[in-house]
């Protein structure tokens, strides 16, 4: 049976020069040096709360609350995930590669080296020392690096957000593993807008094959070209004069200002569309500017044609995409087009 991955949460802020350069190195360090040589972490790995107090005791007379972070640390695993919160709004995520151990195993590895203030980092009795004086780290884990100084404006969520700003050294934040996968998949910052958009596009575009027809779904076509600035926009009549060869627009929308006529040859599909549509606004097109150049109106201002498929449909077809490209006409899908009327806005677009 797989182990189920824990999140957690662990701030490095304790020795702050020291330990921003061991996590750069790959590993993340905990306080507590006191304690580095007394098998502690195997106590909080393997035995109750209990013994871990136990053991606590022998050392230390006071019951610092803050020894729980250490309980915590010796329970960080292989491939759970770590979230680590930074300084000026930032945070990393890391996944861990080794379990807890006392930092005196990485003498050899790291060696000596200058902290972020540029200070000499040296090894005395197996700990680390700067300018003589001890540095208070007594544990590591080595971790990878997976997502590095994200600003949590961009990239956290409302509740992880709200979770970076507890106090305390660490904890267990498995109860957000949600809003942690999403920001480690996450490419880009997060934005309000664009997630609006794309929930309310799904919803729309469900509607729409609910509530509409072929034919009012042409309306509907027809009044977004006429809400985005269009000077005119038609529905050719099915019988229109003159059309060869299964040439076909089922709305044209002329914008003036911009010289373009958009040819819009709608499908309302469920599933697919295939290269059908693309092939009727392609002659449709052809014949249109044939039947131009034959005019010899040197005073007519010239319009360029863009041939459009409109869909309804979850995607196109390779072949119909194949073609689309060649003959460069823009396709929009059943998705698309909703976003595209939501980004429009649905006030008074009556159909």
């Amino acid at each position: 049976m797989n182990k189920e991955n824990k999140y957690w949460l662990h701030r490095i802020s304790h020795e702050w020069a020291v330990s921003y350069e061991l996590f750069e190195m790959g590993y993340l360090s905990m306080g507590w040096s006191m304690f580095s040589k007394s098998g502690i972490l195997e106590t909080a790995r393997e035995e109750t709360s209990e013994h871990f107090e136990i053991t606590y005791k022998s050392i230390m007379s006071d019951r610092n609350k803050s020894r729980w972070s250490m309980w915590y640390f010796a329970q960080f695993d292989i491939d759970d995930y770590i979230v680590v919160p930074m300084f000026n709004g930032e945070f990393s995520i890391c996944k861990v590669l080794e379990k807890a151990k006392p930092i005196s195993e990485i003498k050899n590895i790291i060696g000596d080296f200058e902290d972020k203030e540029n200070k000499q980092i040296m090894w005395k009795d197996d700990l680390l020392v700067r300018e003589g004086e001890k540095i208070d780290l007594g544990f590591v884990i080595k971790i990878k690096i997976v997502k590095k100084c994200l600003k949590r404006k961009e990239f956290a969520d409302s509740a992880l957000t709200a979770r970076m700003k507890l106090r305390k050294t660490n904890g267990n934040i498995s109860d957000l593993k949600e809003s942690v996968d999403r920001t480690l998949k996450a490419e880009k910052p997060i934005n309000f807008y664009e997630n609006v958009i794309e929930q309310g596009a799904d919803l729309l575009h469900k509607q729409i094959m609910q509530d509409l027809s072929a034919e009012k779904f042409e309306l509907l076509v027809k009044a977004y070209m006429k809400k985005i600035g269009a000077d005119s926009v038609g529905i050719p009549p099915k019988n229109e004069m003159g059309k060869k060869d299964y040439a076909d627009a089922d709305v044209i929308a002329t914008f003036d200002s911009l010289k373009i006529i958009i040819m819009i040859q709608v499908k309302f599909h469920t599933n697919s569309t295939n290269s059908w549509g693309i092939e009727q606004i392609r002659r449709y097109k052809e014949q249109i500017e044939d039947e131009t150049t034959e005019l010899e109106n040197e005073n007519c201002d010239e319009y360029v044609n863009i041939p459009w498929v409109i869909s309804t449909c979850d995607e196109f077809s390779n072949d119909a995409i194949e073609i689309a490209k060649k003959e460069k006409v823009f396709l929009v899908n059943g998705k698309e087009f909703s976003k595209m009327l939501l980004n429009a806005g649905l006030e008074k677009l009556e159909i």
